[in-house]
């Protein structure tokens, strides 16, 4: 991206090499080529194994060349660093701690307080998520997190506005010179992936739950003072704060409920006092803007949309849930077992299409086939409540396939819509007994 950039900015390029001085080395990496790239449109110059060397490469006209143009640039180039290496010995000086006190000075949003503020309901959500994923034992390390994860917006690096491109890397230098544990430095500098499309996930539980804390606290805050994305506007970019939430979720194959996790914002946002819309409104609003992210995640995976939407559209609470059924499916639908389920599903759903009453009488039946798929039926329910219970997807299916040929034969021997209304009321609600299995995980009828 830099190498076109500058190459459009001049005429005739010609390249460059210049020299700074290689005491600007001991600074982290970051912070020097970021300062070349980003500031001065610099190509750092690295050794045949890759490390960061004293040179540099710049693009200028070809008709400016001179060693005046040279040195000019690599006195530009020295100063800036001189300022980055001042901000950050300075800021190695101050304390964590209190930077987090700091951060009472900066605004998050209006409506919704402080950083600091912030800070503090991602506490809460942070506890919640420890709690639910089973992770007590690092309890201190995620929370220690979740408390610095902000502190390096005050720094000298990041609030002269100069480097704001290194907030998270900068916070994870400080809190590994400060003494912090790996695993807290890290997670400060992995909170705020991904930053952008296809960028890197949070890899330790730290960065993780600090990260999803960070996301649902900004998306339900936003929505909850009526700050909603509308068509091209979307100042906090939430939808990247939703897809980051989804991703990070799918990458670490976590077992939580979004409901959960949105109920738990909401409550630390009112117990601030700063919750202005409706509470159920504002729950509803935004599990449904996340299951639009889940439902593009899924699209990009390459997976089918009338699956995605069978799945999704009957429950899109628990993403990992989700994928593995929408995985199951689509691995299914090659077999001629399930297109002859579905053919079943279809024709059960074109009879019972609207009923809800599940109340059967067996002295109603007037076949032997009736009692025959009622008691076959009874026996995968109980096979299909175990397979749903522990996630066997696969095993769900298998179940429901055993129930295909002797619905088929129903069909083949049984007229539904009986002169009889109780007969017919019964046999409707046979079949929708028997649409409820095959809606436990999916809308199979939705599939094409």
């Amino acid at each position: 991206y830099l190498l076109e950039e500058v190459i459009n900015l001049v005429e005739y390029p010609y390249a460059i090499k210049g020299e700074y001085n290689k005491d600007y080395l001991l600074l982290p990496e970051d912070i020097t080529t970021i300062t070349m790239e980003t500031h001065q449109r610099y190509f750092p110059v690295r050794d045949k194994d890759g490390k960061l060397t004293n040179k540099f490469i710049l693009i200028r006209n070809a008709p400016e060349y001179s060693e005046t143009v040279k040195k000019g640039n690599e006195k530009v180039l020295s100063a800036r660093l001189a300022d980055a290496r001042f901000f950050y010995y300075e800021d190695l000086k101050t304390p964590l701690d209190n930077n987090v006190e700091k951060l009472k000075t900066v605004v998050f949003q209006k409506d919704l307080g402080t950083i600091y503020d912030k800070v503090k309901r991602c506490e809460k959500i942070a506890e919640f998520l420890v709690e639910k994923l089973k992770y007590n034992y690092m309890k201190e390390d995620i929370l220690r997190t979740v408390k610095l994860a902000k502190a390096d917006l005050v720094s000298n690096m990041i609030n002269e506005k100069e480097f704001t491109k290194l907030q998270g890397f900068m916070g994870g230098n400080y809190a590994l010179k400060a003494g912090e544990e790996i695993g807290v430095a890290l997670g400060i500098k992995e909170h705020y992936y991904p930053r952008f499309q296809g960028d890197l996930l949070p890899s330790g539980i730290e960065g993780i739950i600090a990260g999803i804390s960070d996301r649902i606290d900004t998306l339900v805050g936003c929505f909850g003072v009526g700050v909603i994305p509308t068509g091209s506007k979307d100042p906090f970019a939430l939808r990247r704060t939703a897809l980051g939430i989804v991703n990070i979720i799918i990458k670490a194959n976590l077992d939580i409920s979004l409901k959960d996790l949105v109920k738990v914002s909401l409550d630390a946002l009112e117990a601030d006092k700063v919750l202005k819309a409706d509470r159920a409104k504002v729950e509803t609003d935004v599990l449904d803007f996340l299951k639009q992210r889940i439902i593009n995640v899924f699209t990009d995976m390459k997976y089918r949309k009338d699956v995605i939407l069978a799945v999704l559209d009957k429950d899109a609470d628990n993403i990992t849930n989700a994928l593995e059924i929408v995985r199951v499916i689509t691995e299914k639908l090659s077999k001629d077992k399930m297109q002859a389920l579905l053919q079943a599903v279809k024709r059960v759903f074109n009879i019972m299409k609207g009923s809800k009453d599940v109340t059967i009488k067996e002295k109603l039946f007037k076949t032997d086939i009736e009692k025959t798929l009622y008691a076959e039926s009874k026996k995968v329910e109980s096979e299909v409540e175990q397979a749903t219970k522990e996630k066997e997807y696969a095993d769900y299916f298998e179940k429901l396939f055993t129930l295909v040929p002797t619905i088929d034969k129903y069909f083949e021997t049984v007229i539904v819509m009986d002169e009889d209304k109780n007969v017919r009321d019964n046999r409707i609600a046979q079949l929708t007994y028997i649409m409820k299995l095959f809606e436990k995980i999916a809308y199979l009828n939705k599939l094409d």
